[in-house]
């Protein structure tokens, strides 16, 4: 074992060892349908919990930015310093609730896709404003 790796996170040196296997469960989980509504807005990138975990722990990644929906203000993942190898596969099993997402054009904003599902059914609209970057997509129609 190198010096860097009996140093690094023992979930992170797991997720290393199991690369292979996680990497077809996410090959499958952005194969998966996305949301009909949300794609007739704009189109979204799933980002699977063990992505955040990467960005989130391993030094050679960029930080994830905000580690909270931009609409709900809830973090992505309580106690993410807690998480388990096997909450990472269930997230890609598709066993989590929430997951997170990206808008095409927002660059480090994230959301969880409940919560731009609310968004546009509760404004029975057409389009979705990031509130971050005020980025509009689809069409907004009216004085707001």
């Amino acid at each position: 074992m190198k010096k860097d790796e009996k140093d690094s996170d023992p979930l992170l040196l797991e997720v290393i060892k199991n690369q292979s296997m996680l990497q077809k469960l996410i090959n499958e989980k952005v194969k998966r349908e996305k949301d009909e509504e949300i794609t007739k807005v704009a189109d979204y990138e799933i980002v699977p919990l063990l992505e955040f975990y990467i960005r989130h722990h391993d030094p050679k990644h960029p930080p994830m930015g905000d580690e909270r929906c931009c609409i709900c203000i809830f973090e992505f993942c309580e106690d993410v310093d807690k998480l388990k190898f096997e909450d990472l596969v269930n997230d890609l099993k598709e066993e989590k609730i929430d997951e997170i997402i990206q808008l095409e054009k927002c660059d480090g904003h994230y959301f969880h896709l409940s919560c731009i599902q609310t968004y546009l059914a509760s404004n029975s609209s057409t389009y979705i404003k990031c509130p971050i970057c005020c980025f509009i997509y689809g069409v907004m129609t009216g004085t707001f």
